[in-house]
């Protein structure tokens, strides 16, 4: 007997080393295993972030040259115009709005003397527009206009532009227009 029990002894000394080896290869294989799936969703959720960016990369794109009538509102000074590209060249148009009164005053009060440039930069474009200030008192256009240069230089902005609808307590509307631009001017109203 004392042989038969050596021999169970070796032999369960053999197996309980196999088996802890064997759960402890289980034990790594189910880990890798839960690691490569994490990583796999991990890559498709970055792979849909990416497609989602693209998207909305493509929606967004600027053109590299713009071109167009572009709307100008200066609203400390109830101005509101249309600076007009094309190509390489750039004029300006700008109206106030009388106060007291929805309309526009008929002489604008800031134009363009002659053709202005633009200048296609890395993040945008500059524009030097040679313009005319024209000034008014008591209401009345002065005699006198001051000639200047505009530069501005202007870059891509995230904007969000739509109708919009002004409903009063008696049930009429009216319509307009809104324009929100990330953006925080340089020159702060207080």
């Amino acid at each position: 007997m004392p042989k038969d029990r050596t021999t169970s002894s070796a032999r369960l000394g053999l197996v309980v080393p196999i088996v802890v080896a064997l759960i402890g290869a289980a034990a790594a294989i189910w880990n890798r295993e839960q690691k490569v799936r994490g990583l796999e969703a991990e890559a498709r959720r970055r792979d849909e972030r990416v497609k989602e960016l693209e998207a909305l990369a493509r929606v967004r794109e600027i053109p590299a040259s713009p071109s167009g009538a572009f709307e100008w509102q200066w609203a400390g000074a109830n101005w509101l115009g249309t600076v007009k590209i094309n190509g390489d060249i750039a004029r300006v148009e700008v109206k106030e709005f009388v106060k007291g009164k929805f309309e526009f005053r008929p002489t604008p009060v800031l134009t363009s003397s002659r053709d202005g440039a633009v200048h296609l930069q890395k993040d945008g474009f500059k524009l030097e527009m040679p313009i005319k200030i024209h000034t008014f008192e008591n209401g009345k256009e002065r005699p006198t206009e001051t000639l200047e240069t505009l530069v501005a230089e202007l870059s891509p902005k995230e904007a969000y532009a739509g109708k919009v609808r002004y409903v009063r307590s008696d049930g009429t509307e009216s319509a307009g227009d809104m324009v929100l631009v990330r953006y925080e001017s340089k020159q702060y109203l207080h």
